[in-house]
């Protein structure tokens, strides 16, 4: 028992608010970039590339507002599971935007840059190899 007493018990509403914050945070990251490109294009004039990369950079930033909170609230139900919902309010109100900073210096390096990139150089690769 050198680090404690045991791993510590989540409870299932922590676990409801992290599942909320993956579903929604994933398909801005994932899923709506390729569905809002060519409306972004057409509405920009820019090429759909540019158009494509643009709602990868945009989108997983702009959803960490909405995440977030989720995000602290598994947190404090986790740490704090007898806390009134007034407390657990007024933390997040109180947090969130330093909670938001934080997920956008997370996220941006690997959802943002390092899609766009890995994009790039699987169609690089495909073009150089000839691949469908």
């Amino acid at each position: 028992r050198l680090f404690g007493g045991g791993a510590p018990i989540v409870p299932p509403p922590a676990f409801a608010a992290w599942a909320a914050r993956d579903i929604v945070g994933m398909t801005a990251i994932f899923t709506l970039p390729p569905l809002v490109a060519p409306r972004v294009a057409e509405a920009t004039g820019i090429s759909h590339r540019s158009a494509e990369a643009l709602s990868q950079f945009v989108l997983p930033l702009a959803v960490q507002p909405i995440v977030a909170p989720f995000h602290q609230v598994g947190y404090l139900l986790s740490f704090k599971p007898n806390a009134a919902p007034s407390e657990l309010f007024a933390s997040v109100r109180r947090e969130l935007s330093n909670v938001v900073a934080a997920r956008w210096v997370r996220i941006f390096p690997p959802y943002c840059v390092g899609a766009t990139a890995n994009k790039d150089i699987r169609m690089h690769l495909r073009d150089a190899f000839q691949l469908p």
